[in-house]
């Protein structure tokens, strides 16, 4: 969220062990947003997070975000962990169709979905993506300005049941 200077950010937890995720001031630009001010992106400038949030596999999470896109590509949010089982989420605008990445543990368990549709340029445009916790891509839902669109999945990839 904004705060009231325009440029601390801060990231909210549900979760009673990790209330605050911290608060971070922004150097980058900023301009009209739908709601106040917003940071505006380059393509190679970033904002990262003092701490973030940790949930695992069976964490039901909600993304959720306004954007401007002015091209088809570009970041929207990524978090990830370098190493063999690190926990990786991202969430992009390729070829101008919201895809979500989400890997949960490298050697055996993600999701890769992207909607069939494109989000239009040059205008502001809520972006949400929910998952259940069910380890499956079917339960992952991206809703764009409140309505929810048809994904294809690329990837999914859980354990499976014995």
């Amino acid at each position: 969220t904004q705060g009231q200077d325009g440029k601390a950010l801060t990231c909210r937890s549900s979760r009673a062990e990790q209330p605050d995720c911290g608060a971070v001031e922004a150097t980058l630009p900023a301009g009209p947003g739908m709601h106040g001010q917003a940071l505006r992106f380059d393509g190679k400038a970033y904002l990262e997070l003092a701490a973030q949030p940790r949930f695992n596999y069976r964490d039901p999470f909600t993304f959720s975000v306004w954007i401007h896109p002015e091209a088809g590509d570009m970041g929207i949010l990524s978090q990830g962990e370098d190493d063999f089982e690190g926990q990786q989420h991202g969430l992009y605008l390729l070829d101008g169709k919201v895809r979500l990445h989400s890997t949960f543990r490298w050697s055996d368990l993600g999701m890769r979905l992207e909607t069939k549709r494109r989000v239009p340029p040059g205008q502001w445009t809520h972006v949400a993506v929910t998952y259940d916790g069910s380890m499956l891509a079917a339960g992952v839902r991206i809703y764009v300005n409140g309505e929810a669109w048809e994904t294809d999945v690329l990837f999914d990839h859980a354990p499976v049941a014995h």
